[in-house]
């Protein structure tokens, strides 16, 4: 196999491991649909990055404890800054159900605010048991 042969076999296989996003709504329509269920117009998004489909296996596998202990973070600041609920979202939806199982993990929030979870239909309930064991409010927006 010549050189060149491989770095174009290599950069087709990376071109086919980007991450397509999954979502049929727009950001804004989400938004909406999010204050609506909470009642509110305090609500923080928060976008569970998706780096592709090669380190989200990775992720999966080794698991993401660093955008867990974000998204953590975030909702247990979110009374500071006056915010009641939380729209979560992102293109890989096993990313998604790992990062917020993560972040659940063994935690009870002080304050019940409203986590929205923003993705397809089978897994809503994913990570419901978690969300609602951690004491917060869960939501779910078909998307």
């Amino acid at each position: 196999m010549t050189r060149q042969m491989f770095v174009s076999i290599f950069a087709l296989l990376l071109i086919g491991c980007s991450s397509v996003p999954t979502s049929t709504k727009s950001k804004d329509e989400l938004l909406v649909q999010a204050k609506a269920m909470a009642k509110t117009e305090q609500v923080a998004v928060f976008e569970i990055p998706s780096r592709g489909a090669i380190a989200d296996q990775l992720s999966l596998m080794f698991g993401d404890d660093v955008n867990a202990k974000v998204l953590r973070s975030v909702i247990k600041d979110m009374p500071i800054y006056g915010q009641k609920a939380i729209l979560v979202q992102c293109d890989n939806p096993d990313l998604a159900v790992l990062v917020i199982d993560e972040a659940m993990d063994n935690y009870r929030f002080s304050t019940p605010v409203w986590f929205i979870f923003a993705s397809k239909p089978q897994y809503e309930h994913r990570v419901a048991a978690s969300v609602l064991g951690s004491g917060l409010h869960y939501g779910f927006i078909n998307n």
